[in-house]
């Protein structure tokens, strides 16, 4: 439960009407985004549902105050959404060159194909992963972990999946496709973790990328 306080001083009463309007217009939803921004620590946002406004009488005057009752279903407090960089496939930079001496050097995968993401805030981060087709599967794996999500289901050029961490699901555009996943090793970034990520896939049509979006989010 929240409970805001404020008051609304203007030139005169007819630009306080004119205030007091735009507040009720701006909660006749019901619920929304509430967005605190303070030079510290920067914009961070909650989902709330409006209880009650109350405004004073005015009786005239060019002041008044009002109290609004809100209530937060998820307590937690989250940046904006960030959208990370967008990559590609995993492609193989180096290898092996002749004559050859030991150790031998297989390459490695060239770190233009590698996701990295940093959760800067306060809880572990479970972020959205975006795939764009086309295939007939895909591989997300945690390289900081090991753990993967796969999907053996073909996405067309120009769709795109999303493996949700947060609801433990696998959707297309009007699809859910979770039952068709063969590996759901879901996954979340702990507090001051950097985890990196890449995908692979099969029957690869065109030039699948993947990105991911994300919260982060503090108590």
């Amino acid at each position: 439960v929240i409970t805001f306080k404020g008051s609304i001083f203007a030139a005169d009463n007819f630009e306080l009407v004119e205030v007091r309007d735009r507040l009720e217009t701006a909660l006749a939803d019901g619920m929304g985004p509430m967005v605190v921004s303070t030079a510290a620590t920067g914009a961070w946002e909650r989902w709330v549902e409006i209880d009650t406004l109350e405004i004073e009488p005015d009786h005239g005057r060019n002041f008044t105050s009002f109290t609004i009752d809100m209530i937060a279903p998820d307590p937690l407090r989250y940046t904006p959404l960030q959208v990370s960089n967008r990559v590609g496939l995993p492609q193989v930079e180096g290898g092996v060159r002749f004559p050859q001496r030991m150790p031998m050097n297989f390459g490695r995968v060239s770190a233009a194909s590698r996701l990295s993401l940093t959760n800067g805030g306060k809880v572990p981060l479970t972020p959205r992963f975006m795939v764009s087709g086309g295939f007939s599967a895909v591989t997300v794996t945690d390289v900081t972990t090991g753990r993967a999500l796969q999907l053996t289901w073909p996405v067309a050029e120009g769709e795109v999946l999303v493996f949700d961490q947060g609801t433990r699901r696998a959707e297309m555009p009007g699809t859910e496709v979770t039952r068709f996943m063969t590996r759901r090793q879901w996954f979340s970034i702990p507090r001051g973790e950097t985890h990196e990520f890449r995908f692979e896939a099969d029957g690869v049509i065109g030039d699948p990328q993947m990105w991911a979006e994300y919260k982060l989010g503090a108590w």
